[in-house]
């Protein structure tokens, strides 16, 4: 668990840093840009443990609770650094969303710090890539825009498209699908089903395709229950194309 928190951080602190480069900001803040992805999550150590690893829609009251206060915790760790100062308002902010609807402070658009908003997006870029197999890089941008404008600095999300498709490169293939298989916890509205999806009982339930919303989502978390794990993978389209006019 250690290494993976680990190799998060680091992968985010990457990604933040290469995106802060090509924003145009100077030395100094890159380089704080690098140590806030670094340090965006360490206010979940020592906190309850199904309260940093659940889905939120999983989490109990209590568990949710605690769990948005760990921004909170990891801005502490440089309350004392006078010099750091905006560093703890990136990692403070970093699970604020671009329309208001995030925490812990509820800001919005560029009330957000600038440095919060690359965490943010390196951090949901990062999360969206290993939640896959296979396409990482071309998913987790998809995804990324898709919520441009809800939970991301819209603005913003172009500029991690390079050092994207560098940090999880998977090799010269002889074959690109142009897709990947999700679980069904990961899916959200607007991903196109690359092949039809059926029930355990051989029902077609979705088709090749479809563009899924909450209903259609809903129904693929239902059945889901009922097969066994390995199966319950849903294939849809990585194609950037479709998401272009998202991108801001």
């Amino acid at each position: 668990m250690e290494d993976r928190h680990g190799a998060h951080a680091r992968a985010v602190s990457e990604l933040a840093g290469d995106a802060a480069r090509k924003v145009s900001l100077g030395a100094e803040a890159v380089v704080k840009l690098r140590l806030a992805g670094l340090m965006h999550d360490v206010g979940k150590f020592g906190t309850v443990r199904a309260a940093s690893e659940q889905h939120e829609a999983d989490m109990t009251a209590n568990e949710l609770a605690e769990y948005h206060q760990h921004p909170v915790r990891s801005q502490a760790v440089f309350n004392s650094l006078e010099e750091l100062h905006d560093v703890g308002l990136m990692v403070r902010g970093h699970h604020e969303a671009y329309n208001g609807s995030g925490f812990p402070d509820g800001l919005k658009g560029e009330e957000i710090p600038l440095g919060a908003r690359l965490v943010a997006i390196a951090d949901f870029i990062e999360c969206a890539a290993n939640s896959v197999s296979g396409e990482r890089a071309e998913y987790a941008l998809m995804k990324a825009r898709l919520h441009a404008g809800t939970l991301l600095d819209p603005k913003l999300i172009s500029y991690f498209t390079g050092i994207t498709r560098i940090l999880y490169f998977e090799g010269e293939k002889a074959h690109v699908t142009g897709e990947a298989e999700v679980a069904p916890t990961e899916l959200i509205s607007g991903l196109v089903l690359s092949r039809d999806v059926v029930s355990a009982a051989g029902v077609l339930l979705l088709r090749k395709g479809d563009k899924l919303d909450s209903s259609g989502i809903s129904l693929i978390r239902r059945n889901s229950r009922t097969v066994p794990p390995s199966e319950r993978g849903v294939w849809v389209n990585v194609s950037n194309t479709e998401y272009q006019h998202s991108s801001g």
